[in-house]
């Protein structure tokens, strides 16, 4: 059986993982110079997506349950690349 601290690791360790996953292919399109590189107004958001919403994730998972996690998160990260008018 497997612990809570010991499945909040896991889970914070595949949440690590799959940023850099993530975080490894945008810098390969970025290095191609392929889409959605060539375009910033897609790159960017995405980029600050992959920087942060991971790391907001990983920190609210011991605080609060999945489902009001993940809601935080993706308000979170839908609202940080906008810009005002």
């Amino acid at each position: 059986m497997v612990s809570q601290s010991q499945q909040l690791f896991l889970t914070r360790l595949a949440i690590g993982l799959a940023q850099g996953l993530i975080l490894y292919l945008l810098y390969r399109i970025a290095d191609a110079k392929v889409w959605p590189a060539i375009q910033g107004t897609i790159f960017i958001p995405l980029l600050l997506v992959a920087l942060t919403a991971p790391i907001g994730l990983s920190l609210s998972l011991g605080a609060m349950p999945w489902r009001k996690a993940l809601t935080w998160v993706a308000i979170a990260s839908a609202a940080a690349p906008c810009r005002p008018a």
